[in-house]
């Protein structure tokens, strides 16, 4: 394992990389790469700050493309044959220097696949401060009560929005095929009107990675990263200002004894929720 500053460091020159292939003649295949790449790839100065201002679908998408460099890292070191054959030394060169301390592809195979598995390999890779430490502390994690109303309400429309960014023909295909995911696992009405008490392990968890999806859609589409039409968007926005931020919910999942101060956050509700009845699968952990 190299070290923090060692990776960082591998970042970023790996975005120097880019730049060098970038200047390459236009019409190139490096030029063409170097230009693609550097669409998406964070800056230095992010990398000095571990991406701590990536979130949701914004660090998905640098997290992909830090996949693909790593890929053309590769090809780089290879560039015997194929269209790398023509490559310049220097680019090799530096490619050799990078690689060892570059993340490597296997370690980003999980990485890639949502906004959550992106931020704890993130939280992890970078070493970057966590939410999770705030509910293992069991603190910051009431909010303004005053706002309960249209938390609530922003959450029952939750389904609604992304019902409507998921038929969005401006919305990206990445967007529509995890907005039919959301839909199919965020709670239902009974299940909101009871707050999410009396629910197995199973289905509580399902819940809880559904609204995280969900909110993270409504924050990428507020912030332009999932494009979206001006309806959809202006629905995102209305509801986005209430909805809790998808980086507060917590990366593992919630035990028995952390599910009522979780739902009490959610809700912004001062309803004692540990003494509902618990559902049998949370007695039978008890």
């Amino acid at each position: 394992m190299t070290t923090l500053s060692e990776r960082i460091s591998a970042l970023k020159a790996a975005g120097l990389l880019l730049e060098q292939l970038a200047l390459a003649p236009h019409g190139t295949e490096a030029s063409r790469v170097g230009h693609w790449y550097l669409q998406a790839y964070p800056q230095e100065v992010d990398f000095s700050r571990r991406l701590v201002d990536y979130e949701a679908y914004r660090l998905l998408l640098a997290v992909r493309r830090i996949e693909r460099v790593r890929a053309l890292i590769d090809d780089l070191q290879s560039a015997m044959s194929g269209r790398w054959a023509d490559a310049d030394p220097a680019w090799i060169a530096e490619a050799q220097r990078i690689a060892p301390h570059f993340p490597r592809r296997h370690e980003l195979v999980e990485a890639v696949r949502s906004p959550h598995n992106a931020r704890a390999w993130a939280d992890f890779y970078l070493d970057r401060p966590t939410q999770e430490r705030q509910w293992r502390q069991g603190v910051g994690l009431i909010g303004c009560i005053g706002l309960a109303a249209q938390r609530r309400e922003a959450l029952r429309r939750l389904p609604y929005v992304i019902g409507r960014l998921e038929k969005d023909e401006g919305f990206p295909p990445l967007g529509v095929a995890e907005a039919r995911r959301v839909l199919r696992l965020l709670p239902s009405q009974g299940e909101m009107g009871r707050r999410l008490s009396g629910l197995s392990n199973q289905r509580f968890h399902e819940i809880e990675g559904a609204l995280e999806q969900g909110c993270q859609l409504i924050e990428a589409v507020v912030a332009g990263t999932l494009p979206a039409s001006a309806r959809p968007r202006a629905l995102a926005r209305a509801i986005g200002r209430h909805l809790p931020h998808s980086e507060t919910f917590p990366l593992y999942g919630l035990g028995p004894y952390e599910r009522p101060i979780w739902l009490r956050w959610l809700f912004l509700s001062k309803r004692p929720f540990g003494r509902q009845r618990p559902s049998c699968e949370v007695r039978a952990a008890l």
